[in-house]
């Protein structure tokens, strides 16, 4: 059965998820540690690398489950992804201005990847 317009079929999209959402974790998780090269007053930074672990940790998800994760996998993931964010943010401290970016980069996966209905949750 064919998927409906709009809507990503798990089977079909499965890799090219996985790999999308791989890369998109991975530089995230290194763009994040590179960060902390950089002394920023009232950051938490074992905060920030344990968000960034984090971070590799999903990237790691989507590199062994490759083909067999589910669609629903993937809402989880970018959920997951949401809350690793949040999370940076938050020990960033004052200074949260470089972290925000990653938000955007989580919405684009969101909206090209999920029906409208499943990316506006």
């Amino acid at each position: 059965m064919a998927a409906p317009s709009g809507a990503v079929s798990a089977s079909a999209a499965g890799p090219t998820l996985a790999r999308t959402a791989f890369y998109l974790l991975s530089a995230g998780a290194t763009a994040t540690l590179v960060s902390l090269l950089y002394r920023i007053e009232g950051r938490d930074d074992v905060g920030v690398a344990v968000s960034a672990i984090a971070a590799y940790g999903l990237a790691i998800v989507c590199l062994v489950g490759f083909d067999r994760l589910s669609l629903r996998s993937f809402q989880l993931l970018s959920a997951g992804a949401v809350a690793g964010v949040s999370s940076g943010l938050a020990f960033d401290g004052p200074s949260s201005g470089f972290y925000q970016l990653f938000y955007v980069w989580i919405a684009l996966f969101v909206a090209y990847y999920f029906r409208p209905a499943a990316a506006a949750l």
